[in-house]
């Protein structure tokens, strides 16, 4: 969220909103009134696609040594889910963002499987190794974060971010 002198402290790491454009653009596309007015969408958005597809894809990172699984792509440290509340440069994994980032991903292949491209190799890595969201008893966590959360944010005590040792 941008303070009042318009620049934010948080909004290079809200990674929610990467995949906002490829969403909005395929909206778009399904909702145009004519098949023309949707070949009109996709001629002028496809590049934009094809560009934040490929951040995304190369934004996730393996997680820190001794965190993690070698084979999974996480989204962050840092990280700042779309709550903006967490702590940012000790989370990681948000579950809306690995859920939405998943989204654009695969309508981004979509867009290039209807132009007859082939599929990207890069695009194909990061949905399949992207990490699952933290399950903590039986229910999907927020995100995950450092242990040490709740007693330096007190005001996380009472959210459970699937607390992991850092």
């Amino acid at each position: 969220m941008p303070e009042p002198d318009g620049l934010s402290k948080r909004t290079p790491c809200a990674q929610w909103q990467q995949p906002h454009i490829i969403w909005m653009t395929e909206l778009q596309r399904l909702h145009a009134d004519t098949s023309a007015d949707a070949a009109a969408i996709v001629d002028k958005m496809s590049s934009v696609i094809e560009a934040t597809a490929d951040f995304m894809a190369d934004f996730v990172a393996p997680p820190p040594a001794g965190m993690g699984k070698a084979s999974e792509l996480w989204i962050g440290p840092p990280a700042d889910g779309g709550e903006e509340g967490d702590p940012v440069n000790h989370t990681f994994n948000p579950t809306f963002e690995l859920t939405y980032w998943r989204v654009g991903l695969k309508t981004a292949t979509e867009w290039r499987a209807r132009a007859g491209l082939p599929p990207k190799p890069e695009w194909a890595t990061a949905l399949t190794n992207l990490a699952t969201p933290t399950v903590l008893q039986g229910n999907e966590s927020g995100a995950r974060a450092c242990k040490w959360t709740g007693s330096r944010w007190p005001r996380f005590r009472s959210i459970d971010f699937g607390s992991v040792a850092c």
